[in-house]
């Protein structure tokens, strides 16, 4: 059989052994079990803190604050390889009533495990929007909204951008 026909020669087998030990620990690479289980438990957070931030009314500024409050924690525990510790989370995100948010993250539907290092992609939607359409792609952090440097209109359907860096209003000058 050769190489093509699906046989790992031995250069490959040691590559192989090299990145599963470095990764030992952290994640089962080839598997990706790890991977895998950390992005969907980071997913069902993600939402649960967007909807406990809703639910509670929390308004424009408020709700970045939290929510960028809790991408802040998941981000060092993303950065660092450190496993999620969901009483943690809540005290440092939500002190002031610590009891009601683990109510939301222990309700049995959502099934949301304790010890995953979350995934920084995954949380990023926390303080970042993201869309495109057949002819633009734009992504923008909360703080820009809040800021004011970026305004929807719904009744329109208008995205109005302000303060354009001068590269960029350079460059659309010169193309349009």
């Amino acid at each position: 059989m050769s190489p093509e026909e699906g046989l790992v020669t031995e250069a490959s087998q040691r590559l192989i052994n090299d990145i599963c030990a470095k990764y030992a620990g952290r994640t089962q690479f080839l598997g990706c079990n790890d991977v895998l289980i950390a992005k969907r438990e980071s997913e069902k957070l993600r939402d649960v803190l967007k909807a406990f931030a809703a639910e509670k009314g929390l308004d424009g500024a408020e709700k970045d604050a939290f929510l960028k409050s809790a991408f802040e924690h998941l981000h060092a525990l993303s950065k660092a390889g450190e496993p999620l510790s969901l009483e943690t989370l809540v005290n440092a995100i939500w002190p002031q009533a610590p009891e009601e948010l683990s109510g939301k993250l222990a309700a049995e539907e959502l099934e949301l495990s304790d010890g995953f290092v979350p995934d920084g992609r995954v949380i990023r939607a926390l303080v970042s929007f993201k869309g495109k359409s057949k002819y633009w792609e734009l992504k923008f952090d909360r703080e820009g909204k809040t800021e004011g440097y970026i305004d929807y209109d719904p009744e329109t359907n208008i995205i109005t951008l302000r303060n354009v860096p001068e590269e960029f209003r350079e460059m659309w000058m010169t193309e349009v």
